[in-house]
């Protein structure tokens, strides 16, 4: 690594902690909306064999398993909510902003269908790539990685959003 290489990731580290030093409240307010159900799911739910085993009884197992499936389907839902509610907070953080736990979120439920479309693309795009090689999955996976901030942070939409996370990748 460069002298100059070595000093912007001494500056993006100082800024970093900056920002988190400053904002680190609604970060992590952020992160626990979506920590705490999932504890609590975890440790009242799939935990507790009593309670699955009652209603299994209740209803067939077949029932049971597209519920559960369901309940992992909102969950992996929730993520990309959380994640968009975070990235667009540390933006608006960035900006010199004071971003909010509820404000965040709600910007995030905004553009969450954009979102969700870019990280599909992106898992069929490096899949589809992953099928040709492994090698070319791989590159188009790091060159494709930065398609969900491009969405959130700079307003990219679609392919859009690829080709400016390419771009980034690089120009770096």
């Amino acid at each position: 690594m460069t002298v100059g290489r070595l000093e912007l990731i001494r500056k993006l580290r100082e800024e970093a902690a900056r920002l988190f030093k400053q904002h680190w409240l609604c970060f992590a307010g952020i992160a626990a909306s979506f920590a705490i159900p999932i504890i609590l799911i975890n440790k009242y739910f799939w935990r507790n064999p009593d309670l699955v085993l009652q209603i299994i009884n209740r209803i067939s197992i077949d029932v049971f398993v597209v519920f559960d499936d369901a309940v992992y389907f909102v969950i992996l839902i929730c993520f990309f909510w959380t994640l968009a509610a975070l990235i667009l907070a540390i933006r608006d953080a960035d900006g010199g902003g004071n971003p909010g736990v509820i404000t965040s979120f709600a910007r995030a439920m905004r553009i969450l269908d954009s979102y969700l479309w870019v990280k599909a693309l992106f898992i069929f795009k490096v899949f589809c790539w992953s099928l040709l090689l492994v090698i070319p999955g791989i590159i188009f996976g790091v060159l494709y990685n930065f398609a969900g901030m491009a969405l959130a942070v700079d307003g990219k939409r679609g392919r859009e959003a690829f080709i400016y996370s390419q771009r980034i990748i690089v120009a770096n």
